[in-house]
């Protein structure tokens, strides 16, 4: 391999050779600060569990090979992290009960060496002692905490070692290192992108080929899933850089017997840590006479390109703006007050941040959460506290749902109603309670978004008590199912109102009202043939014969009129007047003919509309025609893909 120039690259990047190399960290600092990060990070970090985005992640790596993951379809859109994402997940799913362990470990692991490698980095360019008071202010960031708990917050700790790794082995001059680190990195989050200006046209050509791999990968992709936007707000962009400053310094003390031990023992590491690298270096060892003149100016630089992502992902419209989104220059702000703090008397600096460790980790501990309140079902912003409350929140849905769901069918469809959006429990097809009740075959769709394959021996509708703040199986009456049904066929919501029809603990006496809302949501979905299948279904496949008047016998004994226009209604299944006039006769009866209204509106499609313009015009149902065209607006709207 060739040899760099010695003379240090406008950069501020001195190259390294040898042996000779003040960046070279000894094993007892090594220890130290596998220690600090034990006790900083990883005693708290262990606590929390998987939630939000780690289900969908988790679930397909249980349930595909991952050589068919590995292009990205089943990733979250836009984003192709194949390093962090679909590999993580695999080892992680690998560790089978210990998962969620296993995942901790790997995080901590990577954090570990992104503290060795940024003091080995900040060594050269800023001198040993600002560079151990940046790691160590890393290391009690809070951001830095939230990801190393947070299991998808692998993805920002496995893009900058990338790029710690790519920095380091361009100092020591191992070009051919340099390049192969600069080309992984945006594989493990867009943000590794952030080494090119790095490393200038040493990583020209490599990240000029990943950037070739993004692209052709998006070409033809059709991800698994999509960002949770629903209860995530964006935030201003003063807010996001004063959330990015305040997270070096904790707000919330949380003390205890547990947290003040850590504390302590944070601090006294961290003291130690920088009274060891007071020491005068090992005679085999080079130390800087002073930093490099380019140095400060390089990090300031990293800082700054660190700060990128806030902008640029929102400004293309990809995702919302969130203050964990400029981890990148966490590193290079760290080792700045690095350089800051260190022109401070040695014992004063040094005393000040193992205070500063001491708080922030008193201040991070992993505090109870109170699930009885509604302020703990809302989701506020990305930060530790939220990863505390996440955690909680996860931990008793999944205890509702296991309790609630212990005895099931093979092959189940649940829905969902009134849980908090904040939550982040319930995403697409319920990867989250696939992973709560550990079965495969288990579906999990909101209750207004079902599937179209619902079975009704195969389904459980499950809500949110808001009062009590647990999951609740629903057991609804006939009347109220065939109420719902109703009302999601009004709104135009074909599939809802069909599986709400169905939804029934025993037989009972509503089948032909089921029946009949399951035919009108087939109308909705599927047009005048679905209609007449759903009617079929009902006994009524001779809608000429006798089976309407059967049908509507048992009304006609007790009002001949109704039933008369119930009959009627049955026999001319597409025609809107004959549903219109069915209609008038509920009204007058003082009934509100919500049933009458649905298919008045959908009952004759397109021809219809001048239909119900003239019954509007010219009859007594004006509310049942008003209504009628309203419906039908909707459903014209929804065909043609417009939003309501």
């Amino acid at each position: 391999m060739r040899d760099l120039p010695r003379d240090p690259p406008a950069a501020g990047l001195p190259p390294v050779m040898g042996h000779a190399d003040p960046g070279r960290v000894p094993v007892v600092a090594s220890l130290l600060v596998l220690a600090l990060v034990a006790l900083a990070v990883g005693a708290d970090a262990f606590r929390i569990g998987f939630f939000a985005d780690d289900f969908h992640f988790l679930d397909i790596a249980r349930r595909l090979p991952l050589a068919r993951t590995l292009g990205g379809q089943y990733g979250l859109w836009p984003w192709y992290r194949p390093l962090s994402r679909e590999l993580y997940f695999a080892a992680v799913a690998s560790a089978g009960p210990t998962a969620l362990r296993f995942a901790h470990a790997l995080s901590l692991v990577c954090l570990f060496r992104v503290g060795l490698l940024l003091a080995r980095i900040g060594t050269r360019l800023v001198g040993r002692p600002a560079a151990w008071a940046g790691v160590v202010i890393f290391l009690s960031y809070g951001f830095t905490k939230f990801l190393a708990a947070w299991a998808s917050g692998f993805q920002d700790l496995a893009a900058i070692v990338l790029i710690a790794y790519a920095l380091d082995a361009y100092q020591c001059g191992r070009t051919g290192q340099a390049l192969a680190w600069t080309a992984l990195a945006p594989f493990a989050k867009e943000t590794g992108f952030l080494v090119f200006p790095l490393l200038l046209l040493a990583g020209y050509t490599t990240d000029a080929g990943a950037l070739a791999v993004h692209l052709l990968v998006r070409s033809g992709w059709h991800t698994g899933g999509a960002i949770i936007r629903d209860a995530l707000t964006t935030q201003r962009l003063p807010a996001t850089l004063l959330q990015i400053l305040t997270e070096f310094v904790s707000r919330h003390p949380a003390p205890g017997p547990g947290s003040v031990a850590l504390a302590v023992s944070a601090g006294v590491c961290a003291f130690a840590l920088f009274a060891y690298a007071a020491r005068r270096p090992q005679p085999d060892a080079h130390e800087l006479a002073a930093p490099p003149p380019g140095g400060v100016a390089f990090v300031a630089g990293a800082a700054a390109l660190g700060l990128l992502p806030l902008g640029v992902a929102p400004l293309l419209g990809l995702t919302l703006t969130q203050a964990y989104y400029a981890y990148p220059a966490v590193p290079w702000l760290a080792l700045g007050l690095g350089v800051l703090v260190t022109r401070l008397p040695a014992p004063l600096w040094r005393t000040g941040l193992a205070a500063l460790v001491a708080w922030n980790v008193l201040g991070t501990g992993v505090h109870a959460v109170d699930l009885d309140r509604p302020q703990a079902w809302r989701f506020h912003r990305w930060s530790w506290d939220e990863a505390v409350r996440l955690s909680a929140v996860t931990g008793r849905l999944t205890s509702d749902l296991r309790a609630t769901l212990a005895h099931r069918p093979d092959s189940l469809v649940v829905l969902y109603e009134g849980v908090p959006r904040g939550c982040f429990f319930q995403t697409e097809d319920g990867p989250a309670s696939r992973e709560a009740l550990a079965d495969p075959g288990v579906r999990a769709y909101w209750v207004n978004r079902p599937p179209r394959d619902v079975d009704a021996d195969r389904l459980a509708i499950v809500g949110f008590d808001a009062g009590r703040f647990h999951l609740v199986r629903e057991r609804w009456s006939s009347l109220t199912a065939v109420r719902r049904a109703m009302e999601a066929a009004i709104a135009g919501r074909g599939r809802a109102a069909n599986a709400l029809a169905l939804y029934t603990e025993a037989p009972d006496s509503a089948g032909f009202d089921r029946g009949y809302l399951r035919a009108a949501a087939a109308l909705l979905d599927d047009g005048p043939e679905g209609f007449l299948e759903g009617l079929a279904d009902l006994g009524l496949d001779d809608t000429l014969g006798w089976k309407p008047g059967a049908l509507a016998a048992p009304i006609a004994v007790v009002d001949a009129p109704l039933g008369a226009a119930l009959a009627e209604a049955l026999r001319q299944p597409l025609t809107a007047s004959a549903h219109a006039a069915l209609a008038d006769s509920l009204l007058a009866r003082g009934v509100v003919p919500r049933l009458a209204q649905v298919m008045a509106a959908l009952g004759g499609e397109e021809e219809a509309a001048d239909e119900l313009a003239a019954l509007g015009k010219e009859r007594h149902a004006g509310p049942v025609a008003a209504e009628a065209r309203r419906v039908l607006k909707a459903l014209r709207r929804a065909r043609e893909g417009t939003p309501r």
